[in-house]
């Protein structure tokens, strides 16, 4: 849930990941990861967002939907 209440981010087995607008009840925009999201976190400044796929953590500007940080984590 984004810190407005105004969105949302969820993930599919699809590979997708979807930002749902609240206020109209639709998706609002897609990305395609590279391979099932399971974890989805805004930042406190609600300008990127985190989504962890298999060993990474993409981190995804809003503004352009790119993804700026990609990083592997290790167990």
């Amino acid at each position: 849930m984004h810190p407005s209440g105004r969105f949302a981010l969820s993930t599919g087995d699809d590979k997708s990941l979807r930002m749902w607008n609240l206020i109209k009840g639709r998706a609002a925009a897609g990305i395609k990861l590279p391979g099932p999201g399971t974890n989805v976190v805004w930042s406190i400044s609600a300008t990127r967002y985190a989504v962890s796929v298999g060993s990474q953590v993409l981190v995804f500007e809003v503004a352009s939907g790119e993804v700026s940080d990609p990083r592997r984590v290790r167990q």
